[in-house]
């Protein structure tokens, strides 16, 4: 005879649910442990649920009863799941609704799923969707979720140092839209004070003086005699005016000029990759090795295991490239068995907060041993070898956002194969460094604008092999010298140089993460193997050391989570990926007024 079911009954906002008990005992550790311990309601069959919403205990019970699937359930369903999941601790539909929303994890979804999960202390997910929505600002601040922020909420996306602005005066508009948007609901509070804490989010180092000027336009600054003071103070202190500022204002003017201006420049949250192999290939056959991504942790001093690479995509492959675009790894180009005809026309993605490879589209044209850079969101192919080993002297790009390729081949400005590219100031810049020019490229009309690089010859001419990098500010040129080059008077002058490195190499790879760079050299040691040195310099103080030096390709064991891997001979890849760890600590741009 079937045991007759125990029914509980819980009064929930009001309304009468019946549950089974047996039922909530074996899914909930909560119920399991008011049913099964020495609490009042063990013994009790009416019991009154307090702070539960009852339409997702219904959900619940509808999934345990019927077996229902969560992916029916809409977004907003399944956050009210996954927060009455966590408080009643039914863990295996707390995975069910963590995997959902990953699922569906993207920009628009990121913000509120960073502020549910972090209430919830639910991580990964709630590290990866505030890297998401730090690192997508520039698609949120045109939508309204942004909006929806209380002050505390939007202080500390906007002010995080990991924000990624193309513009800081881009952060300080959003941040007067939703001033405009909540003013009335913040009744209580002075406005001022408001607007300060606002422009506490912002990095004032990374505006100038016409921006900051524009600033005093807007409404509720206009009119606002304590923050007209305060940015024209701060533009006296931007002039080099400061016995203006001492004659002009009072001390607490001043001092709140002072505290703005001394706002730290944002960051991105990367870290270095470099592509390896395990098990030694001498000594296993091809289809035992694993190729494998790995990140160095500047913290530790140590490689950590990142995601493989599926041999299927790298074997016998020259001439590819591996590029961080958001936290996704793409993987295209190059050519199976150099002097065959098969090339890799895949252009493969790996989402690294989803831990999945899709394959995005084809490469219209096959191509090796080109450069490659991602500007905003388009990738560039330049140059390389193309099918019959014909030198191509031209470039396409690809829009990562509708997948489409560009619908002709656009020339190089010079016949020459001397230059390196990368991404400045939102154009995509080639340097022809030995021909003294930069030019950067209009993906509007394909068209090309040129500039000098005023940097002597001598000077340049002491480089050897080089390589290029960028950050908001400045251009650099590394070879055996560092060059920074600053964009002035409509050109590229040098502003600063360091003399870096004085053996040979024949390849050079180089990545930058924010003051820290990363370069990998490729050289021929005695007995003419291929060796590699990687190097970290700091561009603050300059100070630069190895990280390992001299390891024989295929030969020379590197040491990750106590497993030995070996670099790859002709295929290594130097590059960056998000880490969402670095965000887990609130860094601000400034402390808030």
């Amino acid at each position: 005879m079937e045991n007759k079911k125990e029914i509980v009954t819980f009064d929930i906002e009001g309304s009468a649910v019946e549950c089974d008990k047996e039922l909530l005992i074996k899914n909930s550790d909560y119920f399991s442990a008011m049913f099964k311990g020495y609490f009042k309601e063990s013994s009790e069959n009416n019991i009154k649920l307090q702070g539960v919403d009852l339409k997702a205990f219904n959900l619940i019970m509808l999934i345990l009863w019927e077996e229902s699937d969560i992916v029916t359930l809409d977004l907003n369903e399944t956050y009210l799941l996954l927060e009455a999941a966590c408080m009643l601790q039914f863990n295996s539909i707390k995975q069910l609704c963590e995997e959902r929303i990953m699922i569906v994890l993207s920009p628009s979804t990121s913000l509120r799923t960073w502020k549910t999960a972090e209430l919830l202390d639910i991580i990964p997910l709630y590290l990866k969707a505030k890297c998401m929505a730090l690192e997508n600002f520039m698609e949120i601040c045109e939508s309204d979720s942004i909006l929806e922020l209380n002050l505390e909420e939007l202080c500390q996306y906007l002010g995080h140092i990991y924000l990624n602005s193309h513009k800081e005066f881009i952060v300080f508009q959003t941040a007067m839209s939703w001033f405009y948007e909540n003013q009335n609901q913040s009744e209580n509070i002075n406005p001022t004070k408001v607007v300060l804490k606002l422009l506490s989010c912002i990095n004032f180092n990374a505006l100038n003086v016409g921006e900051i000027t524009e600033m005093k336009t807007y409404p509720n600054i206009s009119e606002n005699a304590e923050i007209q003071m305060i940015l024209n103070c701060i533009i006296n202190l931007r002039n080099n005016r400061c016995t203006d500022v001492v004659d002009e204002f009072d001390r607490d003017v001043v001092s709140t000029a002072v505290h703005l201006c001394g706002a730290k420049n944002r960051k991105i949250s990367v870290k270095p990759c470099i592509l390896l192999q395990s098990m030694h290939p001498t000594h296993t056959p091809q289809s035992s090795r694993i190729t494998t991504i790995v990140i160095y942790d500047s913290l530790t001093d140590t490689f950590k295991h990142f995601f493989p690479l599926e041999e299927k995509k790298v074997e016998h492959i020259e001439g590819f490239k591996l590029v961080r675009y958001k936290h996704f790894i793409f993987f295209f180009g190059g050519q199976h068995l150099r002097g065959s005809n098969e090339w890799n026309l895949n252009l493969w993605s790996f989402d690294t907060f989803k831990n999945k490879w899709e394959r995005r589209n084809k490469l219209p044209h096959g191509r090796r041993h080109f450069e490659t850079c991602i500007v905003g969101d388009s990738l560039y192919i330049v140059g390389g070898t193309g099918r019959f080993r014909v030198l191509q002297n031209n470039l396409l790009h690809c829009d990562l956002k509708t997948g489409k390729w560009s619908s002709e081949i656009i020339n190089l400005p010079k016949d020459s194969r001397e230059y390196q590219c990368c991404s400045f100031l939102g154009q995509l810049c080639i340097l022809y460094v030995n021909h003294g020019t930069v030019y950067t490229f209009n993906i509007a009309d394909s068209s090309w604008q040129s500039f000098k690089i005023a940097v002597e010859e001598e000077v340049v001419n002491s480089l050897g092999k080089y390589t290029v990098f960028a950050d908001s500010t400045y251009i650099y040129i590394k070879g055996r010298k560092l060059l920074r080059l600053k964009f002035e008077n409509n050109s590229f002058v040098l502003d600063k140089q360091k003399d870096v490195r004085l053996s040979e190499w024949i390849e050079i790879q180089c990545v930058q993460c924010n003051n820290l760079v990363y370069t990998i050299y490729k050289c021929f040691d005695e007995k003419y193997e291929f060796c590699y040195t990687l190097e970290e310099m700091n561009l603050d103080t300059d100070e630069i050391r190895n990280i390992f030096e001299n390891k024989i390709a295929e030969t020379d064991p590197v040491v990750v989570d106590k497993k030995t891997f070996y670099i790859r001979a002709n295929t290594t890849q130097l590059f960056s990926t998000a880490s969402y760890q670095y965000v887990k600590e609130n860094i601000f741009v400034n402390d808030f007024l």
